[in-house]
């Protein structure tokens, strides 16, 4: 375990959870009205415990992941292609996202009425 939280802390260096929580937060702010949306994202920032999010972060990889996992993400979040993927990934979801919901819909509307076409 002891070498699970040391590779779980590098992976914590290179994959800073205080980043995940920051694009967790403009994503929820952006839902709020526009004329609150700054002083919310303050009010999150300013209340949340990154510190305490950062340590049960590690602890979680450290109990999910095996040393030859934390070693290939540690290695996968290193590279610049990876903060790239990183920063497209909502664009993805934009456009990803609406159509899987599209899908289901339609899929669920089929179900109640009685087919599977």
């Amino acid at each position: 375990m002891a070498r699970r939280l040391e590779l779980a802390g590098q992976l914590q260096g290179v994959r800073p959870v205080k980043v995940q929580i920051d694009r967790a937060i403009d994503r929820y702010v952006e839902r709020q009205s526009e004329a609150t949306r700054a002083v919310d994202r303050m009010a999150l920032q300013k209340t949340l415990n990154y510190k305490a999010i950062e340590k049960i972060s590690v602890d979680a990889y450290a109990q999910v992941f095996t040393d030859a996992e934390l070693e290939a993400m540690i290695a996968y979040y290193s590279t610049p292609e990876s903060h790239a993927a990183e920063a497209k990934i909502l664009d993805y979801r934009a456009l990803v996202g609406p159509e899987i919901i599209r899908l289901m819909d339609q899929a669920l509307i089929r179900a109640k009425i009685g087919g599977t076409r």
